[in-house]
């Protein structure tokens, strides 16, 4: 997308202002629908419709390939540890990353606490006197 945004802003003033204001995801949808004329490519104009329409697959087809690599990943997170997934707003993501720091051994997780010391921020004691103090764990 940057490389799609970079090459919009350097383009000639003819495509710019098709592409200017378009919302998120239409720039990608409008320079797929790009039509270069292939005869005429020394021209910028027509080169550079052709490089857009080249971005713009390339970025649907990795937005495809994340939307199927997603779909693996919470179908494994479901065998492996369905219940994570049904803790609010836990994405397949991050439970398949507390699945991995879980590894093989879930009883070490007995409440938050021991979640908190897994993560390394659990608060560790940090008090002289009377002033009663805590800091967060440095993660080794």
């Amino acid at each position: 997308m940057n490389a799609l945004r970079g090459l919009i802003t350097t383009s000639p003033e003819i495509l710019r202002s098709q592409l200017r204001g378009l919302s998120r995801a239409k720039p990608v949808a409008t320079c797929a629908a790009f039509r270069p004329d292939p005869t005429h490519l020394a021209d910028p104009v027509q080169a550079t419709k052709l490089a857009l329409r080249s971005l713009a697959a390339r970025i649907r087809e990795a937005r495809d390939q994340a939307d199927q690599l997603e779909r693996h990943l919470h179908q494994l997170v479901e065998q492996v540890a369905p219940n994570t997934l049904h803790v609010f707003a836990l994405g397949p993501d991050t439970a398949a990353a507390l699945a991995i720091s879980i590894g093989d051994n879930p009883d070490r997780l007995t409440g938050e606490a021991a979640f908190a010391r897994l993560c390394g921020v659990a608060p560790i004691p940090a008090s002289s006197g009377k002033t009663t103090r805590h800091r967060a764990a440095s993660r080794r």
